[in-house]
């Protein structure tokens, strides 16, 4: 779910992780997809601390840790971590844990000119039988694996609590594609969305930075990792180069 936020300022982490990617290894772009073919993947946490990360509500990290090569989110206060650059095409890797209520997301395409309101998209990732407290069974668009708000996920796509979830998030122009446990259970065109831009303006974005939220209950992230989909896009120093896969 969406929540208000002013996005602070941070730096790019420098120093290497201590794996690859969740799947895959030297693998390529879709050749259908349009994007060329780019093996290098970047780490978006390092394992020890939230460099890289700039977190929002005046930049105070209180409900945010790390702890055993874990970056977790107590659920304390709504708020978000943003990475400190921009993306354009890209796709995400990385691994999940929920708790009992938890509800949480990863954001794409948020803007990074300090706005107060979240204006990015979320795919979300929620405890779907705990989170409602005993009401109603959450409408399609709110569900886990959701475009939250805009598109729902394409049969069932909850997620087991307290056990690693591994998710795959592409964005390609206006496609957004979601795998979860290796089964792919999202894909959304955003010009079928446009129509909805002021309340979701990530729709209309083909940039911008990407989130992880904090909303209710203990998440956990681990083995984040992100791959630009461009010819031209710059390795990250002493990110994972030349192609590191498992």
């Amino acid at each position: 779910m969406t929540v208000g936020l002013a996005v602070g300022a941070g730096y790019w982490m420098t120093r290497p992780v201590s794996g690859p990617p969740p799947t895959g290894g030297h693998e390529h772009s879709d050749p259908d997809s349009g994007a060329p073919p780019v093996d290098r993947w970047q780490p978006l946490f390092g394992d020890h601390d939230l460099t890289g990360w700039a977190v929002s509500k005046d930049n105070k990290h209180d409900n945010w840790g790390v702890e055993d090569d874990v970056l977790y989110t107590t659920g304390a206060k709504r708020n978000w971590l943003l990475t400190d650059r921009e993306y354009g095409d890209f796709e995400v890797r990385l691994e999940y844990r929920l708790t009992e209520r938890a509800n949480s997301g990863v954001g794409l395409r948020a803007s990074a000119d300090g706005e107060k309101t979240f204006d990015g998209l979320e795919v979300q990732l929620i405890d779907e039988a705990g989170y409602g407290f005993g009401k109603p069974a959450l409408p399609p668009k709110e569900l886990n694996g959701t475009l939250f708000g805009l598109a729902p996920p394409s049969g069932t796509a909850a997620a087991p609590l307290g056990t690693w979830n591994r998710l795959e998030i592409s964005a390609r122009g206006q496609e957004i594609k979601v795998k979860l446990n290796d089964a792919w259970v999202l894909q959304a065109d955003l010009d079928h969305y446009k129509d909805q831009a002021a309340k979701f303006p990530g729709v209309l974005r083909d940039k911008g930075r990407i989130g992880l939220q904090s909303h209710t209950g203990r998440v956990e992230f681990r083995r984040l990792f992100v791959r630009p989909l461009a010819a031209d896009a710059p390795a990250e120093p002493g990110g994972l180069g030349g192609g590191v896969g498992p």
